[in-house]
């Protein structure tokens, strides 16, 4: 089953590549947006892929790439006090 709760991580080459693992244990679906077809070689190895469900790599079409995600149905995580 699909889950429900979507959340997008743009450019998870660094401290944002930690929380795809942490959304997914919470039962959240992940997806990589990628601001670029090419992850910089110094922060290549913070990219894990397999961490995501989904990737999006922007290829200099805005519209194209806010309608791929939003096929997605993101949406924000729910922060307690909010």
């Amino acid at each position: 089953m699909q889950s429900s709760k979507t959340v997008a991580i743009v450019d998870p080459v660094s401290t944002g590549a930690h929380d795809a693992p942490e959304f997914a244990r919470r039962g959240w679906r992940t997806v990589a947006v990628l601001s670029s077809g090419k992850i910089p070689d110094a922060c290549a190895k913070g990219f894990r892929p397999g961490d995501f469900t989904d990737a999006i790599t922007h290829t200099g079409d805005t519209e194209q790439t806010l309608t791929r995600l939003a096929a997605l149905h993101p949406r924000p995580p729910h922060r307690p006090g909010r």
